[in-house]
């Protein structure tokens, strides 16, 4: 079962594209996708962590495998905190 969660806004990341987290609980694995641009390249950060790239370096997007062993999957908390002034 995947469970999808959508947040349409994120700093830094253009206004159509929109923050996307995926938990598969079948293989225990976070998929993050910050963009829906191209990855040019997927780079291991260590054996459970990878991000994904575009052509210029930005971060598209990032996947945490075992990841009920890194945070509590059984909810996800989301808070924006406006800016000050």
């Amino acid at each position: 079962m995947v469970k999808h969660f959508t947040v349409p806004f994120l700093i830094g990341i253009s206004r159509k594209d929109k923050m996307t987290l995926k938990y598969f609980e079948d293989t225990d694995t976070v998929q993050m996708e910050f963009s829906d641009q191209t990855v040019s390249e997927t780079r291991e950060l260590n054996e459970n962590l990878y991000i994904d790239l575009d052509a210029q370096g930005n971060i598209l997007g990032m996947t945490i495998e075992h990841a009920s062993l890194q945070a509590d999957m059984r909810e996800l908390a989301f808070q924006r905190i406006a800016a000050e002034g």
